[in-house]
């Protein structure tokens, strides 16, 4: 019975040894990995120097859609994998920045996404600037019974992931201006869970008329 305590633990203690060995390897495989990424992103940043400088020269002119074209070209020739774009995330920052500019703000949205999922830092709040520009905007065509430019704007508010209580409401106006009764509701609801007074009285009114 010891005999085989003892074939046990030594056969527990090889597999626990192999293990570690194998989680090693792989951090070894990882870090080396990694590494090799981090070069290749520091040698494209350093080669797309020129074309960061134009870029930044277009900005400063006016010539926006020139600057958003000179990135979609840094990209295409030089993008190759995600990791990547942390070489001209900055490129991608000031593209969106371009196409803000000329209200081009799906556009706008998309840069910044990119550039956040490479780790620019300021690209969350960049991507709220747009956020907080298409409520008001939405806000502007609800005024004006212009339910359709509402939902556009709002669509668009809501793909760069922040979200409030007013832009649930204006989603569910849409809805029930649509007959989608349904969906109405829920957006009624998220709005007024997240506190939007006007929330309270559209989901009444909403119920009302669901029953009849």
């Amino acid at each position: 019975m010891i005999k085989k305590i003892i074939i046990f633990l030594g056969l527990a203690f090889s597999l626990n040894l192999n293990a570690q060995i194998y989680d090693t390897s792989l951090r070894e495989t990882y870090l080396q990995a990694y590494g090799e990424m981090t070069q290749r992103a520091i040698q494209i940043s350093h080669t797309v120097q020129p074309y960061r400088e134009e870029m930044y020269r277009l900005f400063q002119k006016g010539d926006f859609k020139e600057a958003i074209q000179l990135c979609n070209n840094v990209q295409s020739k030089y993008v190759y994998y995600v990791f990547d774009n942390r070489a001209i995330r900055d490129m991608e920052i000031l593209a969106g920045d371009c196409a803000v500019k000329i209200h081009a703000y799906e556009l706008a949205v998309s840069y910044y996404n990119t550039a956040k999922e490479a780790g620019e830092e300021c690209a969350e709040q960049k991507l709220f600037q747009v956020f907080d520009i298409k409520v008001r905007d939405a806000r502007e065509h609800f005024k004006s019974l212009n339910y359709t430019e509402m939902h556009n704007d709002i669509m668009i508010a809501l793909s760069t992931k922040w979200e409030n209580g007013e832009s649930y409401y204006y989603s569910g106006v849409y809805y029930e201006y649509c007959g989608m009764f349904g969906d109405a509701k829920k957006m009624f609801k998220l709005a007024k869970k997240k506190k939007y007074m006007p929330a309270s009285d559209a989901l009444f009114a909403l119920k009302r008329k669901m029953k009849k």
